[in-house]
């Protein structure tokens, strides 16, 4: 919603650096960041709409693993040098401006229910979590290292490309438990396409939705969960998360699929998978 992005960049209120969930500062200011972004998006004379193309790779570790036959997809990033144009990029108020006409389709508690289906000690443990914690990350390492020899591949990655960085049985547990939430964000995104509404964003185990003209949210969320559910074996319920903008401003107006398609052509249209590499990985984090 450009029109909303640019009403809040004229307040004086966007003239502030923002500071991300651990507490470090953007790049800029919100109006800095807002201008960055509609100067690179399209957008019609005088429309409230404007468009931005942004490209998915799995990044590093998730595209090697996923080259080796480890997992069989990934979280999904924003390639570097689209991450300026990624309005899942932006501060949290200044995303509900951008995407807050459409609806936020999120798993509920993603990586708690993927343990409990890939971890074995530990599932039923409540008081003593972090002891379990701990004991069912090793013993998940252990179980895909004799399953896929995934433990060795990623201590030897991890060593190459990011030596001194230790508990390589850590990032196994991530990145086993991210396998599970894209094979639901990709069964999400495919049930919407079939169903006549347009994905707007890919946000590691959530979507974002223009959904179709009279369509009801929470029905859309239950049928998505039926998908997460068929395509990983187990329940995994679908949510709409909450939009937060920013202090004193009302979050846009929502609009449908059928009347932001007639201004924007090809809204919501995917193409191919996500690149494993290309020129943007000397640039990468």
């Amino acid at each position: 919603d450009a029109s909303a992005l640019e009403a809040y960049a004229a307040r004086p209120e966007a003239n502030v650096v923002p500071v991300d969930k651990h507490g470090m500062p953007y790049r800029g200011t919100e109006r800095e960041m807002i201008q960055k972004l509609l100067g690179k998006a399209c957008r019609r004379a005088g429309a409230r709409w404007a468009t931005v193309v942004v490209r998915y790779w799995y990044g590093h570790m998730g595209a090697a693993l996923v080259d080796a036959g480890l997992v069989s997809t990934s979280r999904e990033y924003a390639v570097p040098p689209d991450r300026d144009v990624d309005p899942f990029a932006l501060p949290r108020r200044l995303r509900t401006l951008a995407l807050g006409p459409f609806h936020d389709f999120d798993d509920a508690a993603a990586h708690p229910r993927a343990r409990v289906q890939m971890v074995g000690p530990g599932s039923g443990v409540t008081k003593q979590f972090l002891s379990a914690q701990a004991e069912g990350t090793l013993w998940l390492s252990d179980s895909l290292e004799e399953r896929t020899g995934m433990t060795r591949f990623v201590t030897d990655w991890l060593a190459h490309h990011k030596p001194g960085k230790g508990h390589p049985e850590r990032t196994v547990k991530s990145f086993a438990f991210q396998e599970a939430e894209s094979i639901s964000r990709r069964a999400k995104a495919r049930w919407a396409a079939r169903n006549g509404h347009a994905v707007l964003s890919l946000q590691h185990d959530g979507i974002v939705i223009a959904v179709q003209r009279g369509s009801d949210a929470g029905d859309v969320a239950e049928q998505m969960a039926r998908a997460s559910e068929e395509a990983l074996g187990y329940r995994q319920p679908c949510e709409l998360k909450e939009q937060e903008p920013p202090s004193g401003v009302a979050r846009p107006q929502l609009a449908t699929r059928d009347e932001v398609g007639g201004v924007v052509p090809g809204l919501g249209e995917m193409e191919g998978s996500p690149p494993r590499h290309g020129a943007w990985v000397r640039d990468a984090e």
